[in-house]
């Protein structure tokens, strides 16, 4: 068992964390709770994942690139597909 984890595997959870929180699941409870509130006009998924994936395009191909030295930033398509891959599952997770 390993109890000091990389700094990688820590960052990725980080990312695929962000994505399925603040992306799918808040928009998707912010709807459940109030559906009077018309969030995201009925769709909180369709609208979180656009707006997920666009965040995470612009952080990752834009701000790291300009913001992060190479080593910090290690990849962008990895950080990326963590993003998506977080959104992904919570949406399949949500349908079934």
């Amino acid at each position: 068992m390993n109890l000091n984890p990389s700094f990688d595997s820590v960052a990725q959870t980080a990312h695929a964390a962000i994505g399925a929180g603040i992306f799918v699941a808040i928009p998707v409870a912010l709807w459940a709770i109030h559906p009077q509130w018309n969030f995201c006009y009925g769709h909180p998924k369709l609208v979180g994942n656009f707006i997920g994936h666009v965040y995470a395009a612009i952080k990752e191909f834009v701000w790291d690139e300009d913001m992060e030295d190479a080593v910090t930033r290690g990849s962008n398509w990895r950080d990326f597909i963590f993003y998506c891959s977080g959104m992904w599952t919570t949406d399949l997770i949500l349908w079934v």
